[in-house]
């Protein structure tokens, strides 16, 4: 009996054991996997699709670059249609304002996330079309209130206070960092990454030979 009793407690402590080290390995890959391939949290930033997709997708941009407002009509809708909806990609938005009157804009959108993540990715594809409109000109803040109002969902009100306080410009200017450090001399905008890798955007067949090749590396 005391053989078998000692044997028992052996058993208990090794299975405590393993499930403390299973549990440690748990949290370790979600904290690896929230800073994501490019060594930054994702986990608070604008995001579409699974997080067990097996392909993370980066972008940071700016809400005056023109090439941005193209990647963002032209190339996003077939690429969220192709690979985040399917559950292939995890699509991150990151947003920096370094071009002149980009900050406002940037703000709103962020203002936008932190209340209604669901309506960011609709806010952010008007908010594109009117900074085309303005072309350079200086952005009125009446009007991302407006934008909201037409999106709907969105708590005016608290957007207001948000626009009037500039409450994000240091997240912006924090993003804005994260990208200068990754980037280095290459910094520009729009910036996609695929699984930590730059990739062009000159193309969707650019995007998605990448996306296709890294779903090619990711499988057993």
């Amino acid at each position: 009996m005391h053989v078998k009793w000692k044997t028992h407690r052996i058993l208990v402590v090794v299975t405590t054991v393993l499930s403390v080290c299973v549990f440690a390995a748990g949290l370790f890959y979600q904290s690896v996997r929230m800073r994501g391939a490019l060594g930054i949290p994702l986990a608070d930033l604008p995001t579409l699709g699974s997080p067990r997709a097996p392909i993370e997708i980066v972008i940071f941009e700016d809400f005056r670059c023109y090439g941005c407002r193209t990647f963002n009509e032209e190339i996003f809708p077939q690429v969220e249609s192709r690979y985040i909806t399917s559950g292939r990609a995890r699509y991150t938005f990151v947003p920096v304002a370094f071009m002149s009157g980009s900050k406002p804009l940037g703000n709103a959108a962020i203002a936008v996330h932190k209340q209604a993540p669901d309506r960011f990715f609709p806010y952010i594809r008007e908010l594109f079309r009117y900074a085309e409109m303005r072309q350079g000109r200086e952005s009125d803040p009446a009007v991302f209130v407006k934008i909201a109002k037409k999106v709907g969902g969105i708590d005016l009100k608290e957007l207001e206070k948000s626009i009037k306080t500039e409450r994000y410009y240091n997240e912006l200017e924090r993003n804005y960092q994260w990208a200068k450090r990754i980037m280095g001399r290459k910094f520009g905008t729009p910036a996609l990454f695929v699984n930590g890798a730059l990739t062009s955007t000159a193309s969707f067949r650019a995007v998605e030979l990448k996306i296709d090749r890294a779903l090619e590396g990711s499988e057993p």
